[in-house]
């Protein structure tokens, strides 16, 4: 029997806390860009937080209704948030957490993330076209008709997400494993398939792309 090789894969690390975040409300904020070592719960934020920085902070039960493009998270944790349809667009991530999160047509394109965890999240239509992740998990995630295109990776851990129907145009596969992982009707370009681990029945499909006719002997 031929033995399995994988590639290692680097962990992210973990966020960093000098001391346990205080209480604080978003609206709270006023015109402060940067923000630190504070915890937002329970609240709606309405308002716009474009450019904010925010450091070693939490937010649980947040619902965000304004986009909050080009901001930075350093060591911060998103726990039962809800970031659906706004725009986190060339946001950069550093040491985040984010768990059994809403991010349904959320926009991260041009995002950076690093030592980054999205684990348990709704993310059908996410488009994280033009992101640079690195040492990155997604763990659990719904990643339906999700855009992932142009997405420069390394040491990308993913298991068992579902990327039904999304897209992978310009993203060179090299390194992934999407074994167990969902990838009915993905949409790739055959050359940059080079390097994928899929498992027995998803190579039937990725085959077709290659113009492959498969004949089933049983």
């Amino acid at each position: 029997m031929a033995k399995e090789i994988r590639r290692k894969i680097n962990k992210p690390a973990e966020p960093k806390f000098s001391e346990e975040p205080a209480g604080a409300k978003l609206s709270e904020t006023g015109r402060q860009i940067r923000i630190e070592n504070l915890k937002f719960e329970d609240e709606t934020c309405e308002r716009s937080l474009n450019m904010k920085e925010f450091y070693e902070c939490t937010f649980h039960n947040v619902r965000f209704t304004k986009d909050m493009k080009n901001c930075l998270f350093a060591d911060a944790v998103f726990d039962h948030c809800d970031f659906s349809n706004i725009s986190m667009n060339n946001t950069v991530f550093r040491r985040v957490r984010i768990r059994t999160c809403r991010m349904m047509g959320t926009e991260l394109a041009g995002a950076v993330m690093q030592d980054t965890v999205m684990e348990g999240c709704q993310g059908s239509y996410l488009n994280l076209n033009g992101s640079k992740l690195k040492r990155v998990t997604l763990k659990d995630m719904i990643l339906e008709q999700a855009g992932m295109s142009m997405v420069e990776h390394s040491d990308i851990s993913i298991e068992n997400c579902n990327f039904t129907k999304s897209e992978w145009i310009d993203t060179k596969m090299n390194g992934l494993d999407l074994s167990d992982s969902q990838v009915d009707g993905i949409m790739v370009d055959p050359e940059n398939l080079r390097g994928l681990t899929v498992n027995e029945e998803q190579a039937v499909a990725f085959a077709e792309l290659l113009g492959l006719n498969v004949r089933k002997l049983f």
